[in-house]
């Protein structure tokens, strides 16, 4: 009675103990599968970033005014990803999130793209310039404002060109009535155009180094703060880049945040079971259908601070604009996209009994 009573005692232990044993692996299991698919989403989201900033390319101009092909960008990628079950018996859905930002470049100032991705749809946010004021007396971006200008160079080699009238040179490759004039008046038209290339030449020389002092107590006084506001991501308005109201100005490109998100999601399992039976067997057919849509709501704005935007969020400036919204559902692949919003998805399983 004794040994029984012992067998009993521990049938039941190893039934209480090994029914929490397997709750305890299927709980780690399912948590070591979940942080594996978040490493393996982070992993590509970083690869991706860095993928696009590498093969981004754009144009940018020179001081010379040159056009030149430079590569590389700052990169913000953020992607969401919602994964269903592999039996579509079993229609539970998990949902993942990775961001990383990139700065890959060979140029000094490289432009910041900002994707995002959820499922299988690309999501557009739109963008904006602002401005804030910097000078009034300055005409472009520092670097550009003392490019020597045309008549400036004009100026520099008018007397070396004055040089050659009264030349031998000169007489040889001019006209008979020409070098004939030249003999005779060759020496005061030389004299002339020598003294009003030399008087130009003065002139705008005086005012070339009126201009550069301006402008460089100018650019002096406003280097602090033209390095601050780099800092807080501003540039000056220039020329170059067809920006309106050149060295008046700072810009900055700005993104629309996404400062809120909804999500609603909506599920419908339809299950059936046939059985087909005769002398020697069963025959037993099961089938479900799944619809499952994610409707997610971005709530979207614009971070006009100005000028310093690393102040305390609750001192920001914002420009609230329309929501975007995405409805996804699951297709036949198991993915997700706005296409398939809707979509039922259907799978069929036979088995058969003998009797």
């Amino acid at each position: 009675m004794i040994i029984r009573n012992k067998i009993g005692q521990a049938a039941v232990e190893i039934a209480v103990f090994g029914s929490l044993i397997i709750l305890a692996v299927g709980a780690l299991l399912s948590y070591t599968r979940t942080i594996r698919e978040q490493q393996l989403l982070e992993q590509q989201v970083f690869r991706q970033a860095l993928k696009d900033a590498y093969e981004h390319k754009f144009n940018v101009t020179d001081i010379k005014g040159d056009v030149q092909t430079d590569y590389g960008a700052t990169v913000s990628y953020s992607k969401s990803l919602d994964k269903q079950a592999e039996l579509l018996f079993e229609p539970n859905r998990r949902g993942y999130s990775a961001s990383s930002t990139i700065l890959w470049s060979g140029a000094e100032d490289p432009p910041a793209l900002n994707k995002m991705r959820v499922n299988q749809d690309n999501v557009t946010l739109s963008n904006k310039t602002i401005t804030y004021f910097r000078s009034n007396e300055a005409t472009d971006a520092p670097d550009r404002e003392t490019q020597m200008s045309a008549l400036d160079t004009i100026a520099i080699l008018a007397p070396v060109a004055v040089q050659f009238v009264g030349s031998k040179w000169f007489s040889e490759h001019v006209t008979d009535w020409a070098a004939d004039f030249l003999k005779e008046y060759g020496d005061y038209v030389a004299l002339a155009l020598k003294i009003a290339s030399y008087a130009y030449l003065l002139t705008k020389y005086t005012e070339a180094e009126s201009k550069m002092n301006d402008i460089e107590a100018r650019n002096a006084a406003l280097k602090d703060q033209d390095k601050q506001m780099s800092k807080w991501g501003w540039r000056v308005a220039s020329e170059a880049k067809g920006d309106a109201n050149p060295g008046k100005e700072y810009l900055k490109d700005i993104d629309a945040q996404i400062w809120d998100s909804r999500q609603t999601s909506s599920t419908q399992n339809v299950f059936s079971e046939t059985k087909t039976e005769d002398f020697s067997r069963i025959d037993s057919t099961r089938s479900a259908s799944l619809t499952d849509t994610v409707r997610r709501t971005f709530k979207l704005r614009y971070d006009v601070t100005t000028p310093n935007s690393t102040i305390a969020p609750s001192l920001h400036t914002y420009e609230y604009i329309s929501d975007v919204s995405l409805s996804q559902g699951l297709g036949a692949d198991r993915n997700y996209s706005s296409s398939q919003a809707g979509t039922i998805v259907s799978q069929e399983l036979g088995w058969t009994t003998p009797h």
